[in-house]
């Protein structure tokens, strides 16, 4: 690149990330036009991260900056990066034109792979069914859900029909099957290696289902237009105790958790905040199954952030009656949780479930023999204050965490204080940053859905 090119691209990045004066009040969407050139920079941004294709990071880099410049100066707005939502369209679109494989809509349930690179090309099976009325415009995003089953090792074409016929059979509502895209995966097309629980052991081997289940939110994260304020998790037995821990260990994705006949453990449900759970008991569930999660749904009925409701069906687990059909109807049309809460409240015993929304935990003193529903776990209690542009946080026994930042949650352009157990640890501002977005966008460094252009790293000693 020679320099006049150099100091070109500079030039446009820092008029594009230069603060401005105020937070902006007004909502803001990119032109049709705008949307799919943008779409187009953050496809092959993409693609070059993917391939560590330098030169053409820098070349769409610079075509990005030079097409939200243009928006800019049209629209009269002073920084783009202001409205992350408009983003997450360009990247939701950019996501479609990147991948054609999904153009069966509206044929039930079809097979499917999805390549992970990360694990030397490896593949894996899952159904997929998409609504009639999905489209790649964003004009209507729909809800969708995760179903999880119990995982297996190299599917045969036995086992993909029994698989078929039993979502044929879950999911036999036209209205639920017309509102939702449902995602299954069933497998890895191939025998995993076999290894032993140790300390040090790789969770994605030694927990199979997890890594399966992972595999289908990579899908619609990588492959769909969505509604990200509504994907929901649904399990059996004890598949549906594992989609209430998805729902509460990874509480950002997921919207609700239906769990259908299933044992109850202990978990942090607290950590779930605006989530509906849906426990529905069949003919076939037990008395003690029953009588749990009742108890458990009249310890949510006072929340104001978590529900929990306990329905009697008369069907079976994999063939659900009018009561738990009309559940699921409620639950997949109910508000889009918010990507951006102003309250979080994270518990954590292991840093590998430690995310939160637009909060990381990295660092925290717990011992092995705690377990969930001891009074000393380790925790960050969180909430963001708009008026006074500051964090206020109380922590138990973490010593570093991670904010991570956009205009939705704080005003950017104006000194940002973070409050720990009513000291101040941090205070300043933070520019937003293009760069830093595109490698969030790419990473999903926060495991969340929202677009985020900084962060804060906040470090306590004392903890």
């Amino acid at each position: 690149m020679n320099k006049i090119a150099f100091f070109f691209l500079i030039s446009l990045a820092l008029f594009l990330i230069w603060p401005s004066s105020s937070l902006a009040e007004d909502e803001f969407t990119f032109s049709k036009s705008t949307l799919k050139n943008v779409s187009k920079d953050l496809q092959e941004i993409i693609a070059a991260f993917s391939e560590d294709n330098r030169e053409d990071e820098l070349k769409w880099k610079a075509r990005l900056i030079k097409d939200l410049n243009k928006a800019a100066q049209k629209a009269k707005k002073d920084n783009l990066l202001k409205y992350p939502d408009a983003f997450y369209s360009a990247k939701a679109l950019a996501i479609d034109l990147k991948d054609k494989g999904l153009k069966r809509v509206g044929k039930g349930f079809v097979e499917n792979e999805f390549i992970d690179a990360g694990d030397k090309d490896r593949k894996y099976t899952y159904f997929v069914s998409i609504p009639k009325g999905y489209k790649v415009n964003l004009e209507k995003c729909f809800p969708v859900i995760l179903y999880l089953r119990d995982p297996t090792d190299v599917p045969d074409r036995k086992l993909l029909t029994t698989v078929k016929a039993e979502l044929e059979a879950v999911f036999a509502d036209t209205e639920i099957m017309n509102n939702a895209i449902i995602l299954c995966p069933v497998g890895p097309n191939g025998p995993r290696k076999k290894t032993y629980i140790d300390a040090s052991g790789d969770w994605e081997k030694l927990d199979p289902g997890r890594k399966s289940a992972f595999i289908c939110i990579r899908v619609f994260l990588e492959r769909m237009v969505f509604d990200r304020g509504r994907v929901f998790v649904y399990g059996n037995g004890r598949n549906g105790l594992s989609a209430l821990r998805f729902a509460t260990w990874y509480p950002s994705f997921f919207a609700g958790a239906v769990a259908v006949d299933a044992p109850l453990e202990p978990m942090f449900t607290e950590n779930a905040g605006d989530t509906q759970f849906v426990y529905i008991s069949t003919s076939k569930n037990s008395a003690g199954n029953k009588k749990k999660a009742e108890e458990w749904a009249k310890g949510f009925q006072s929340s104001d952030h978590v529900s929990v409701s306990c329905i009697d069906d008369s069907g079976e687990p994999h063939a659900i009656a009018d009561k738990g059909k009309e559940a699921i109807r409620t639950l997949i049309n109910r508000e889009p949780k918010k990507t951006s809460p102003e309250r979080i409240l994270l518990k954590a015993l292991d840093l590998e479930f430690s995310s939160n929304s637009w909060l990381q935990i990295i660092d925290m003193n717990n011992s092995s023999t705690m377990k969930i529903g001891d009074e000393d776990v380790p925790y960050v209690d969180a909430t963001v204050n708009k008026d006074t542009n500051s964090f206020i946080i109380k922590t138990n026994r973490v010593g570093q965490f991670t904010l991570y930042l956009n205009d939705k949650i704080i005003d950017m352009d104006k000194k940002i204080t973070v409050m720990v157990n009513g000291k101040k640890r941090w205070e300043g501002t933070k520019e937003r940053n293009l760069d830093l977005m595109l490698n969030m966008i790419y990473g999903n460094w926060a495991g969340d859905y929202e677009i985020y252009t900084n962060y804060i790293e906040v470090e306590d000693k004392n903890y």
